[in-house]
Order: C-alpha cells, then sequence, then structure tokens
C-alpha cells in the first residue's frame, strides 16, 4: 500500500525572552499571506482593545493561552517560523512588549513570596522603569505552548 507521508510535528516551549529574540531578528513571520489579516490595529502609545488587554493581563499573571502553532521553514541556511495559528494573540503580545497595548485597570501582580505589585494600565515600558525587577522575572516566566511542524 503507498502512503502519503506525514508531516513532522513536535511540542515545545518558548519562554517570552525566546519569542521576543526570534522576533525582533525577523525569525518569526507573523502575517504570512495565508494568515487573516489583524482586525484590531496596534498603535505605538495606543491602549489597545479589550480582549488584547485581557490577554496581556492574563499571560503576565500565567493564566495559560491556547497554543502557537508555527511552520518551520529555511531560507538558505536560516531557520525561521511561521504562524500557523494564533497570530492575532501573538501580535498582541508583542504589541504589549513595544508600549502598543496596556494592561487592564486594577493589575495587580503577586510573587511567590507575597510581594504586590500594582501594575494596572500600564505599558511595558512603565512596568519596567517603575519596577526593574520584574523585567527578567516576567520574560523568564511568560511560556509560549508551541506545536511546530515542518
Amino acid at each position: 500500500m503507498i502512503k502519503i507521508k506525514q508531516p513532522t510535528k513536535r511540542v515545545a516551549e518558548w519562554t517570552f525572552r525566546e519569542v521576543q529574540t526570534k522576533w525582533v531578528s525577523g525569525r518569526i513571520e507573523p502575517n504570512p499571506e495565508y494568515q487573516r489579516p489583524e482586525t484590531d490595529e496596534l498603535v505605538t502609545l495606543g491602549t489597545g482593545s479589550d480582549w488584547q488587554r485581557e490577554l496581556i493581563s492574563d499571560v503576565i499573571l500565567l493564566n495559560p493561552f491556547q497554543k502557537i502553532h508555527l511552520r518551520e521553514r529555511t531560507k538558505g541556511k536560516i531557520q525561521y517560523w511561521e504562524i500557523v495559528d494564533g497570530g492575532h494573540r501573538s501580535r498582541a503580545i508583542i504589541g504589549f512588549f513595544t508600549n502598543c497595548v496596556k494592561t487592564i485597570d486594577g493589575l495587580v501582580l503577586e510573587l511567590e513570596d507575597g510581594t504586590k505589585y500594582e501594575i494596572g494600565d500600564m505599558y511595558w515600558s512603565e512596568i519596567i522603569t517603575k519596577y526593574s525587577e520584574l523585567e527578567n522575572v516576567i520574560l523568564d516566566s511568560v511560556m509560549f505552548d508551541l506545536t511546530i511542524h515542518s
């Protein structure tokens, strides 16, 4: 019997720091031509839509958010990833870290040691300016659940 070769896929977890590094270097393609166009434009120093602000607040509190599906590609010797599913979520999260989306009003982040930080209605730059100790904590704690297809 002749069978079609199955595509490979693997599950991975990347920290926000890893995603940010790959995104900034252009190794994550957030808008492949087959991806639906953006419905909520991200504007620098805008506040973001309600759903974007809620998502960001959930992400910072480490509440789970839906898995992102990536398609692994190579161009020459350069490895990169196209967002197959989860583009709107990914762009909203990146939008927070580029000061296009604020957290929701009244958001309080509590660390394991009981320390509380009032970070409601703030941009990323405001949070890390006011509470510099949170930068690495958030960048290394926020995890993206991924399925990578090749």
